[in-house]
């Protein structure tokens, strides 16, 4: 028996299976909003440790959004990172995976969600060997986990360099477990990376499991970003009375660093058993009452640029679009982009 443990990530040829091992800093990374102030894969900048609360700071340590792109003519991929505590990921989780893209036709599409082989640390991403050409690849990180290294090995005398990205100023979106994409089978299925490839422009997944509440410290720190819109969709973790607490406080803080740019707020999604479960009902109305109400005083206010979006359009007569009648599943992730694409289309014309 072999009792070698896994090599550490700094070594970059692993023994005797022909793979170079290539660390995803010396390719190229987005998704991530403050990349110079961020310890490896944060989705916050590392002081905001110190200033915010310590659920939204431990969720924003999920690596959700993040995701690498490079160019290659390898035939084969595999893949091994450390969790954010540093082990060896040794798991078959499917939120928790690693899913490849390919530019093939066009289009981005799905090639490959990342498999064990055996029980160590490393993962297969193709389901075989790739038709020989060069291409490009966007590579999802996990959505409920945490990452503090990350290689992908291809065959040793194949190739892979970073890509050029545009310089853009993404789309902000800052929400729930429902953004971060907390029931979707897999990364890249969730709403923010649908309307990424959809609108072929960077949208920045802020989402916060359990964790979306508004409060003014996390609204500083996002207001520190510059965004082409800021989407605020929060209340499936609010109850009415933060709601009236919050909304109004939040939008004048996004207002004071960017007094143009376009804010849309989100109700929250009309719950699929409402109809029968009274409890259910009286919470996402209430919730959803109050934001109406704000929302009304911040036009009233004469507060410019806000947009809505009702909770009963999300999923629309969507029957199947939740995994547990709140979290959307991949279904109710296309019904819902579907719908923020509306809405982001008419403020981008």
């Amino acid at each position: 028996m072999n009792n070698e443990a896994p090599l550490d990530p700094i070594d970059r040829v692993k023994k005797n299976d022909n793979l170079v091992w290539h660390d995803v800093f010396t390719l190229t990374l987005a998704g991530r909003g403050w990349p110079t102030e961020s310890k490896l894969f944060e989705r916050f900048p590392s002081r905001a440790k110190d200033l915010i609360p310590e659920k939204p700071w431990n969720q924003s340590c999920n690596a959700a959004g993040i995701t690498c792109h490079f160019k290659s003519n390898a035939t084969d991929f595999s893949i091994r990172w450390r969790d954010y505590n540093g082990d060896w990921a040794l798991d078959q989780d499917r939120a928790k995976a690693f899913v490849l893209y390919v530019y093939h036709e066009g289009k981005l599409k799905w090639l490959g969600t990342s498999k064990q082989i055996g029980n160590g640390p490393e993962y297969k991403l193709t389901n075989g060997q790739l038709i020989e050409g060069e291409r490009q690849y966007v590579l999802y990180f996990p959505l409920a986990r945490g990452v503090s290294s990350v290689e992908i090995g291809i065959p040793a005398q194949e190739k892979i360099t970073p890509v050029e990205l545009k310089n853009e100023v993404p789309i902000i979106f800052y929400g729930t477990s429902i953004i971060q994409g907390g029931a979707v089978s897999r990364p890249g299925n969730h709403i923010t990376a649908l309307l990424e490839r959809d609108l072929n422009y960077p949208v920045l997944n802020l989402g916060l499991s359990g964790s979306g509440k508004m409060e003014p410290e996390v609204i500083e720190i996002i207001a520190e970003l510059e965004a082409k819109i800021f989407i605020i969709d929060c209340l499936p973790n609010m109850v009415a009375t933060e709601v009236e607490e919050r909304l109004l406080p939040a939008i004048n803080i996004l207002r004071k660093n960017h007094p143009k740019t376009p804010i849309i707020i989100v109700e929250s999604l009309i719950y699929q058993d409402a109809p029968l479960v009274i409890e259910r009902t009286e919470r996402c109305m209430s919730s959803n009452n109050s934001l109406r109400v704000e929302y009304d005083k911040a036009l009233a206010q004469g507060i410019k640029n806000l947009h809505y979006i009702k909770g009963e359009e999300l999923l629309g007569d969507l029957t199947d679009g939740t995994s547990d009648g709140t979290h959307p599943n991949d279904l109710g992730c296309r019904k819902m982009a579907d719908r923020y694409l509306l809405t982001i289309k008419e403020i981008l014309q």
